[in-house]
């Protein structure tokens, strides 16, 4: 199922029985990507675990961190503010900074991948970031410099939409297991 529009901001969600015991799995295992500007992430295919990538979504969706500042910026800093924000480094761990996930959009199924996407608002409108990132092993950090940066910017209406439409694939599938069950 394809929710949104694919050259803003949609998700492609589809629950795949094959990887479900007897058709339906009580974590709905499946497809779920991102669609940035006509970009799809992440860039490789991944299992996602619907019945917990969706409600984070939903939750970081319904929640949108407020900074207008932040959502100015160009898409270049702004990523970077809040990749810093979310991962800071293991000098700033020491000195005390804890990881701030406010503006982290990306379910695990993404960060498996090493797909990270950022969200902040301006209190109208909702800016999504989005990018595919290498995670240097020796220095136990992403990549952050000469990225891609997919970004789109939606109202919150279509925000709630979205949310609304992604609430009801885990209500229709949640069905199908009670039906099953009987």
């Amino acid at each position: 199922m394809l929710i949104g529009n694919p050259y803003q901001l949609a998700f492609l969600v589809e629950v795949v029985a094959y990887w479900n015991q007897n058709g339906v799995s009580p974590f709905y295992n499946g497809i779920l990507l991102i669609c940035v500007d006509g970009e799809m992430y992440p860039k490789q295919l991944n299992t996602a675990t619907l019945s917990v990538d969706i409600p984070c979504l939903e939750s970081v969706l319904t929640n949108v961190a407020i900074d207008e500042k932040l959502f100015n910026l160009d898409k270049d800093t702004a990523y970077k503010k809040m990749h810093k924000a979310t991962f800071p480094s293991w000098r700033d761990i020491e000195r005390g900074v804890d990881n701030d996930y406010q503006y982290d959009l990306s379910p695990q199924s993404f960060s498996d991948c090493d797909c990270i996407a950022f969200v902040v608002s301006n209190g109208e409108q909702v800016r999504i970031l989005v990018a595919q990132l290498y995670y240097d092993r020796e220095e136990s950090a992403y990549d952050i410099e000469n990225i891609d940066i997919s970004e789109a910017y939606v109202t919150l209406s279509e925000i709630k939409e979205i949310v609304s439409e992604l609430k009801t694939i885990i209500d229709q599938n949640g069905q199908k297991r009670t039906d099953n069950a009987s």
